[in-house]
């Protein structure tokens, strides 16, 4: 993030993309998985400060009732005067490292940038560890299981499969692929084992060289001309059946691919409804709880190390909402949210510590929530 203001995405350039959306294969990852798989397969982490003992036992009861599995990582501390300079410098820049050295002076400032830290230190650990993780704050609160103790995980896997395909693997091989659905039905090849390939062969001698993707049928009438026996251009495209994708395609369609999924934006403003539980995320206003992949801990932490050094490092919250409403990452959420706040009460004094800051302070904090 190299400046506060940037250009604002049209609307025109939003309803675009929430079409496109709509239409692209649904991520294969989670569709045969089951809701005891995701508790496996989908580590939970809750930030929370380790002296903090009433906020995680709140937490922790908060969670064993809603049967999730879950691991309590200790927040960066602000109180706490010993922690190496070079942990915090890894993740923050500017003049809010200055606030951070100057316990003091800015006491809320150390204890924002202690929160941004926490943050990104789990965002860097699920990119070391190459694995998708829910990131939830200590004041998450979540539906009691009842007699159902995987009731949240169905709730999340729904989400997760209405989420559009992850295509990264043919852009880390950078090799052409056959995508199949398991419901896909082909003619026996009788006594030529090899014809399948030799129909799909006629099709791709057939294809110009600017081909992105081949369908193996695109559940629809509407088709265009026939470019020769075996291929003719496709003006839409209703189903995700099978087709064979391109790197180029894969590169075009991860713009449109999932990075973050919000348990809630705790925002009115929400874009197109996708499925019965997930709509596009236009913006988000809050860290509570949301389920990053590598691809969105390494983008977000790119934008924290080229930061700008004489505007800060922005917040954590306000560098993700930056990222989802300029189409930097393609963020959803829950619908409905997956979790809510807890009345635990709060770490961080935000009325006292507010009416400490200078007229400057206040201005560029409100001037950045706007922008």
């Amino acid at each position: 993030m190299r400046g506060v203001l940037r250009v604002k995405v049209p609307e025109s350039k939003w309803k675009e993309l929430e079409k496109a959306k709509r239409s692209m294969p649904q991520d294969t990852t989670y569709q045969n998985m089951t809701a005891q798989q995701l508790r496996e397969e989908l580590p939970v982490r809750v930030i929370s400060l380790a002296r903090a003992t009433e906020r995680r036992t709140t937490v922790s009861k908060i969670l064993e009732a809603a049967g999730v599995s879950y691991e309590l990582v200790d927040a960066v501390d602000a109180a706490n005067t010993s922690i190496p300079l070079s942990d915090v410098k890894k993740f923050v820049r500017g003049y809010r490292l200055r606030h951070w050295k100057d316990a003091e002076r800015y006491r809320f400032h150390r204890q924002k940038v202690a929160v941004d830290v926490s943050h990104y230190q789990n965002l860097d650990r699920i990119l070391k560890e190459n694995r998708t993780a829910v990131i939830l704050e200590d004041d998450v609160n979540l539906p009691e299981a009842g007699r159902n103790k995987d009731a949240w995980y169905i709730r999340v896997l729904a989400a997760l499969q209405e989420l559009p395909q992850n295509l990264d693997r043919i852009l880390k091989e950078n090799r052409t692929a056959v995508i199949l659905e398991d419901d896909v039905n082909l003619p026996e090849a009788g006594r030529n084992k090899d014809a399948w390939y030799i129909r799909v062969l006629a099709a791709l001698q057939e294809l110009p060289q600017d081909w992105d993707v081949l369908y193996v049928d695109t559940c629809t009438e509407k088709r265009g001309a026939v470019l020769g026996d075996h291929v003719r251009v496709a003006r839409q495209a209703l189903c995700t059946l099978g087709y064979i994708a391109t790197p180029r395609f894969a590169r075009k369609a991860l713009a449109q691919d999932w990075d973050v999924l919000y348990v809630d934006t705790c925002t009115e403003k929400r874009g197109a409804v996708l499925g019965d539980h997930v709509r596009v995320a236009r913006q988000a206003l809050c860290t509570l709880g949301y389920i990053a992949t590598p691809r969105f801990a390494r983008k977000a932490l790119a934008q924290v190390r080229t930061s700008n050094l004489r505007l800060r490092t922005p917040f954590v919250d306000l560098l993700y909402a930056n990222m989802i409403e300029h189409l930097e990452v393609a963020g959803y959420v829950a619908a409905p949210p997956l979790a809510g706040f807890s009345s635990a009460k709060s770490t961080m004094d935000y009325a006292a510590a507010f009416a400490n800051l200078t007229e400057w302070d206040k201005w560029v904090m409100g001037w950045r929530r706007l922008h």
